[in-house]
């Protein structure tokens, strides 16, 4: 496998790529509670995952991670709250 299979650059032009980066950061992890939930989150995870060894554990506080990134923005614009 050529390791430049992985460099996203050569498959999208380089402003894709920033534009793409810019728009997820704006709206993933917005305001100061949805980012501090989320890193608790994924330290609970890695800790129940790495330490405690507990896959049931790590999958959910992953997931818990997530869905805080990925559905905490659109479930309170949807509410009304922003």
């Amino acid at each position: 496998m050529d390791i430049n299979v992985l460099n996203p650059t050569t498959h999208v032009s380089g402003g894709q790529y920033v534009a793409f980066w810019q728009v997820l950061f704006a709206t993933i992890l917005q305001g100061f509670w949805a980012r501090l939930f989320g890193v608790i989150f994924i330290c609970l995870s890695a800790y129940f995952g790495i330490r405690r060894r507990s896959f049931q554990m790590f999958v959910i506080f992953f997931l818990c991670a997530l869905s805080i990134t990925f559905f905490a923005y659109p479930l309170a614009k949807l509410a009304g709250l922003l």
